[in-house]
């Protein structure tokens, strides 16, 4: 809808457009098409309290089950925002181009949940015991893109065994179920540049608070070793002590996963040919309404 009241001339901003619509629109000539690589990482967030998901090993293969970068190019149409890490190349300081990216591998992610004593029932979905390997993913459609990836998710988990229901619904039902135990994963998208350095953000989501995270961050989980690093940055004026603990932060996120990256985001926005002057603010703190002139 939005796309369509921007090339009717009904809006002459509009923000958010879904991947497709950005592909048609950048085709004509009833808009100019503007994007801008943002600090934004859409990912699942996990319960990592629940009894499936409890074990870093079963989080690993949930991991290595997702192909990020068919996700990119079939969805965003950018094979270039699979996420590696948790943390985009436009947040300097965070992003470490050292650690290895988050590969797609099916085969090591049924060897995982295999080892995790999970194997195929008669359907085909994972059992241990009397347990079946049946999660439900909440996400919500203010973001287009969304409700996509999620189904995307559901079939290559599929593939490995999981079955997965998708509940479509408000962007305020992941931190409520955070809040009430009742989420099992949520797919949302999360700005980590708010403000400029991530540290906020990021102390919000993973400081500890008794393992139990921001309502946007890790769902009962905790680590020393986090809880530690981030508790030591703001004193920390020297540099390369900065840089270490940094790293050390966005290493353990790698290795433990309480949330498992999926793509990175640009963001889109239609303007009308009539404004001069329009930009996109990578940190959305602005629309930048006072730079815009009419085209004389």
């Amino acid at each position: 809808m939005r796309a369509l009241m921007a090339e009717g001339g009904q809006a002459e901003l509009a923000f958010g457009l879904d991947p497709g619509s950005v592909a048609r629109l950048a085709r004509g000539t009833a808009v100019r098409v503007h994007t801008v690589t943002m600090p934004r990482t859409t990912t699942l967030k996990l319960d990592a309290a629940h009894p499936y998901l409890r074990d870093p090993a079963v989080r690993r293969a949930l991991s290595l089950a997702l192909d990020r970068r068919g996700i990119a190019t079939a969805i965003l149409r950018d094979p270039s925002l699979a996420a590696g890490q948790l943390f985009p190349p436009v947040l300097a300081g965070w992003h470490d181009a050292g650690l290895a990216p988050l590969a797609w591998d099916p085969s090591a992610a049924r060897a995982l949940l295999a080892a995790a004593g999970w194997q195929p029932g008669r359907d085909g979905v994972l059992q241990r015991g009397d347990a079946r390997f049946a999660l439900t993913l909440r996400t919500f459609p203010d973001r287009p893109e969304l409700p996509v990836i999620a189904t995307a998710i559901q079939e290559q988990w599929r593939q490995v065994g999981i079955a997965v229901r998708v509940a479509i619904g408000n962007s305020g039902d992941i931190p409520l179920g955070h809040r009430d135990g009742s989420l099992e994963i949520g797919l949302m998208s999360r700005n980590y540049g708010v403000v400029p350095d991530a540290y906020g953000t990021v102390a919000q989501d993973f400081a500890g608070n008794g393992g139990e995270g921001g309502d946007w961050g890790a769902m009962h989980w905790s680590s020393p070793d986090v809880a530690q690093a981030l508790a030591a940055l703001p004193a920390t004026v020297d540099a390369d002590a900065a840089r270490r603990l940094r790293q050390t932060v966005a290493a353990t996120l790698q290795q433990a996963l309480p949330l498992i990256p999926v793509v990175w985001y640009r963001q889109t926005l239609a303007a009308s040919p009539h404004l001069h002057g329009v930009s996109i603010d990578p940190f959305e703190r602005t629309y930048r309404l006072t730079d815009l002139e009419w085209a004389r």
